[in-house]
């Protein structure tokens, strides 16, 4: 029997580890041919996943930095919330398939991994951002008034759109 990984609606912050039960060379030869994305939808029989950020990768690409650091280094996680799953992360060796819980976009999902994944931890991101949130900074520049104001913002923009088809009509005359 297949076991089920629940992500429930509106989860998001989390990060699945799921080690892939298949030959590196299998793998391997199969990333040549699709993108990670679309393998990793293959690999869990769900093609409405959005899998996008999900990584999948040979452990040995890691090198001396191994499953932890690269954890801890690309997704900033505590040593602290490592330690629970942290032999079961050292063991691993081949593939490995990291799944954010961003990847179900509505609805939640139940993901029957069957013999050729095993789920290994899931993990919480210290800070994760709601998916479609903009980190603050980038929210204040998008928010943040212009130099000129709006309407001499718009006015310029209406401007420069207007001279620039008076100039190609002005040269589609001249080559004609």
């Amino acid at each position: 029997m297949a076991k089920v990984l629940h992500i429930p609606p509106g989860e998001y912050g989390k990060l699945h580890v799921l080690a892939i039960n298949s030959p590196p060379q299998d793998l391997s030869a199969l990333l040549q041919c699709y993108p990670p994305a679309d393998v990793a939808r293959q690999l869990l029989g769900a093609p409405h996943l959005h899998t996008a950020r999900a990584e999948l990768f040979d452990l040995r690409d890691l090198g001396d930095m191994g499953l932890l650091g690269y954890l801890r280094d690309a997704y900033d996680i505590d040593t602290g919330a490592l330690a629970p799953s942290k032999a079961r992360l050292e063991q691993l060796e081949g593939f490995v398939l990291l799944l954010p819980s961003s990847v179900v976009m509505v609805g939640g999902a139940a993901l029957a991994l069957g013999s050729g994944l095993t789920h290994i931890a899931t993990l919480t991101e210290p800070s994760p951002q709601a998916p479609g949130a903009m980190p603050p900074a980038a929210a204040r520049a998008a928010h943040a008034p212009t130099a000129l104001g709006p309407r001499l913002g718009g006015r310029l923009a209406s401007g420069v759109v207007g001279g620039a088809i008076i100039a190609g009509l002005i040269l589609w005359w001249l080559l004609a």
